[in-house]
């Protein structure tokens, strides 16, 4: 995942003012959390259409863009998070279904915010590693991406029964086939569910014990969770 944050300045602006810009992936949370208070003291309300960001200041206005549907919403930065480094923003629960995001749960996103003081996301950049010398053979070992979340009760590992991996869940088509056909192009079967307006992609038919090795196939492709369920 790469992350930019762009700050643009031009003569209209001052000094301290500036755009902010940042690729990421964006979870929500729910009513689990309603009336609880934010880290701005604000008690979270899942109705209304505000948001977690880890840097920006409290009150600040982001647009918000589902790169999978390209739908957007504005939200108002009232909380600090998430907590979950791979994760850029948490939205409330009315911002997570304007842009269709509550059955995946999690997706990739950009938001961006005007009038930002850059202090908020500013930071040294990090020093070049010196090059090593020559007679020194570099290290190019491959680190792989962490493995997906499992949601659910993660099955032990010499239980005989079969279970499914639900890797998203979509209300437009189009990202359903997206995901099936990245899981089938890694070498994955998947399979579609249709339930009421959602279709589930899934994998279905695994051993307890493989469950592991996928959950990390799956997160070197970019998926961040998954929810385990049992065949029937």
């Amino acid at each position: 995942m790469i992350i930019t944050c762009i700050a643009a300045f031009s003569a209209a602006q001052t000094a301290d003012i500036a755009s902010y810009r940042e690729e990421g992936i964006a979870s929500w949370y729910g009513r689990g959390f309603e009336g609880r208070p934010t880290a701005s003291g604000e008690i979270y309300d899942p109705s209304l259409f505000t948001a977690a960001h880890r840097t920006l200041p409290h009150g600040t206005m982001l647009t918000v863009v589902n790169l999978q549907n390209m739908r957007q919403v504005t939200v108002r930065i009232n909380d600090t998070g998430p907590f979950v480094t791979s994760r850029i923003i948490d939205l409330s629960e009315a911002a997570a279904g304007a842009i269709d995001l509550i059955g995946a749960g999690t997706a990739p996103v950009m938001i961006i915010a005007e009038n930002v003081p850059p202090r908020a996301f500013s930071a040294p950049a990090p020093s070049s590693p010196p090059a090593p010398p020559a007679d020194v053979p570099v290290d190019r070992t491959f680190f792989p991406a962490p493995p997906a979340r499992i949601l659910g009760s993660m099955p032990p590992a010499d239980s005989t029964n079969l279970y499914r991996l639900q890797v998203g869940s979509y209300s437009v088509p189009r990202n359903a086939i997206d995901t099936f056909d990245k899981l089938t192009n890694a070498g994955l079967r998947a399979n579609y569910v249709q339930s009421g307006e959602f279709i589930s992609v899934v994998l279905a038919g695994l051993r307890a014990q493989d469950i592991p090795q996928i959950a990390q196939s799956l997160g070197n492709l970019g998926f961040y969770e998954v929810l385990v369920r049992r065949e029937n």
